[in-house]
This record gives structure tokens, C-alpha cells and sequence, in this order.
């Protein structure tokens, strides 16, 4: 699967994560509140990016994911992403944006999925009802890449195969925006594959 991501050197990001943090420390900053919470937002989301590259993992941009992958023969998402403890992921358009989800949209679901903007995908088929019951099996986390904290802290990424199981996903944690480390990756067996099956088929 080929997605956008950013790589750094763990050593050098370790350099830049301690030069980083030592200068916040030395900050005293004398902005509004808005403009304060905006900054340390900002800036915690850049320490977190700089620990993610110090363990060597890299980060990955959805939206460029999204493009880079484009769409299928069927005029539909290449990728998908849900949070892990879904069963399925359902992508509709809606407005300017595409919106991955484990049911119809919602004001609810919409801060918990992904949404990618319309022109990330352009040539995706928009109003049908073919892409509005687009579906697609959320993959299965193998043990040794399971996380011991809550499932649902967690998005999966992958190559849709709407209507049918997929094969190689990405475990991912979200920072910011649509920023994610990527903490996973792996191929679906046979077995994991059947096993899928019977979830997408119920």
C-alpha cells in the first residue's frame, strides 16, 4: 500500500524533541487565551510528531494518503479508515467532504472517523447509490499488534475491498488534523481472511 508518510532519523528527532522542549520551557507567552490554546495545541501536537519519529515510526498524512491511492475501476476510495473497534466502515460524500464511518453520518460519528475533502478525491463517484452503500470489512488486529489500551484510542487504514475482505491494513494513532503515527503493519492470513468473511456476510 502506498500512503504519504514522513520518516526522520529516531537520533535526530530525539535532537530536535529535546532542543524543542527545552525551548517551551523557556517561553512565557503573552497572547490571548484564544491565540495561546491555538499555540499550545500546535505545539504539543509537534512534540508528540517528534516523539513519534524519535521511536522510529513514521507519521502518516491521510488526506495525501487519499490522493496518492486515488480511486478504484468502480469510481471508489482506495483506502478506507475506521477506528479499530468497528465492524464496518460505511463512505458516503457529504457536502465537501468524504465521510468513513461505522453507519450513516452523523454529528455523532463525524468527530470519531475520518473525513477526507472532496478534491482529495475528485474522480470518486458522488450521490449514487452504489458509493452511498459502499461498505467494507474493518480488518481484525493481530495479537502481536493489538494495543493494550482501548481499541476504539486507535483508526485502521487500509486497501478497501468494498464488498469483500481486505489483506494488508495499518494500525494508526491520531495526533492532529490528519496526522497519524503508523504503530502497525501487517498481511491478513488465509484463516484471518475466512474468518472476516463470516463478520462481513452476517
Amino acid at each position: 500500500m502506498d500512503v504519504a508518510t514522513l520518516t526522520m532519523d529516531p537520533v535526530e528527532a530525539q535532537v530536535q524533541l529535546d532542543r524543542y522542549c527545552g525551548s517551551l520551557k523557556s517561553r512565557r507567552h503573552n497572547e490571548e487565551r484564544e491565540v495561546a490554546n491555538r499555540i499550545a495545541a500546535e505545539d504539543r501536537a509537534t512534540e508528540e510528531m517528534l516523539k513519534v519519529l524519535a521511536e522510529g515510526k513514521p507519521i502518516l498524512d491521510l488526506v495525501e494518503s487519499m490522493r496518492l491511492a486515488g480511486v478504484n475501476e468502480q469510481g471508489l476510495p482506495r483506502l478506507a479508515i475506521a477506528r479499530a473497534d468497528q465492524e464496518r466502515c460505511w463512505c458516503h460524500h457529504s457536502g465537501n467532504r468524504y465521510v468513513f464511518g461505522p453507519q450513516h453520518w452523523n454529528e455523532t460519528i463525524k468527530r470519531l472517523v475520518g473525513m477526507i475533502p472532496a478534491d482529495a478525491l475528485p474522480s470518486c463517484k458522488v450521490g449514487t447509490a452504489q458509493f452511498w452503500k459502499a461498505r467494507a470489512v474493518v480488518p481484525t488486529i493481530p495479537p502481536q499488534f493489538r494495543p493494550a489500551t482501548a481499541l476504539r484510542h486507535f483508526h485502521i487504514l487500509w486497501e478497501a475491498e468494498w464488498q469483500r475482505v481486505p489483506e494488508d491494513p495499518l494500525l494508526l494513532r491520531w495526533i492532529r488534523g490528519h496526522q497519524y503515527a503508523v504503530l502497525a503493519q501487517w498481511d491478513l492470513t488465509e484463516i484471518e481472511r475466512m474468518v472476516l468473511s463470516a463478520r462481513f456476510n452476517s
